[in-house]
């Protein structure tokens, strides 16, 4: 008798789970592919790509300015006196300093900008994932690198990237 009853209870939980599952849509994505087939991602990669060239450029001319004006206070160091040699150090290490300042601001501004259009793509993709499961009638949408294992057909990292190409953000 009490293996009926366990067994008729285990019937009915799979039945009951069964049918909860069935009315689940799942789907899964790639970001990194999104990423990487977003045009507006591809657009500021380039605009970064761009700016960097610009910054290494200025940096460079800036460090041979600088080298050229430490080099000058170089040579003329062996003919001063030791006052003359302290003030000449100062300036030196003066230059270096404003050298390294322009460094880090080029650099923070770079940086600065690459986040802002991270996070504007990553603001873009998010939504895009979000309007695309509620229009879909999708459950749950995952990341794929955090399956271990899934079925094609539940991937829809192609049709999001068209959704969002198609978008004018």
């Amino acid at each position: 008798m009490s293996k009926r009853i366990i067994v008729l209870c285990l019937g009915l939980v799979f039945l009951v789970s069964s049918y909860a599952f069935a009315e689940e849509k799942i789907g899964y994505v790639n970001t990194i592919k999104v990423i990487q087939e977003y045009n507006k991602a591809k657009k500021y990669n380039d605009l970064l790509e761009k700016k960097e060239e610009e910054i290494n450029k200025e940096v460079e001319t800036k460090r041979q300015e600088a080298a050229e004006k430490i080099e000058k206070m170089r040579s003329k160091f062996s003919l001063l006196d030791e006052e003359k040699k302290k003030e000449e150090q100062e300036k030196m290490i003066q230059e270096e300093r404003k050298y390294q300042g322009f460094l880090y601001e080029k650099r923070a501004d770079l940086m600065k900008q690459q986040d802002e259009y991270r996070r504007e793509v990553s603001e873009d993709i998010m939504n895009e994932i979000e309007d695309y499961a509620k229009k879909n009638k999708y459950s749950f949408i995952l990341e794929r690198a955090a399956l271990l294992y899934a079925i094609d057909e539940n991937n829809v990292t192609d049709k999001i990237i068209n959704e969002l190409n198609k978008k004018k953000r």
